[in-house]
């Protein structure tokens, strides 16, 4: 989880991508960010969740609010970076995906109980 948030901090830190990135379709940046911050969910979810005598509501509380915190301080950050840029349709897409990810978690612990 912490190597996952320093590679998004380093992401962040390059001033601007090569040629290649800025050929793709509009808006694609907003689908990597939204994966980048699920994959992030799904790794706060595996980190928090280690004692199954936790409770759920509060692992997935503080999974959103961790994730939510992040992906604040991340646009924050590239605010700051030469060759960067911090807009709220990237932290909205930064939400989305850590949203995504705390559901996915919700129901799959859910199936799990139904099935056991």
């Amino acid at each position: 989880m912490a190597l996952w948030i320093a590679f998004i901090f380093v992401m962040s830190s390059i001033p601007d991508f090569p040629g290649e990135y800025r050929e793709l379709p509009p808006h694609t940046d907003k689908v990597v960010h939204f994966i980048e911050y699920f994959i992030l969910a799904i790794l706060l979810y595996r980190g928090l969740r280690n004692d199954e005598t936790g409770r759920l509501s509060v692992v997935l509380t503080a999974l959103v609010l961790i994730g939510i915190g992040v992906a604040g301080l991340d646009e924050l950050y590239q605010s700051i970076v030469p060759g960067r840029d911090s807009s709220a349709a990237d932290l909205a897409s930064d939400i989305g995906g850590v949203t995504a990810g705390a559901l996915i978690m919700f129901y799959r612990w859910k199936r799990s109980l139904l099935k056991g």
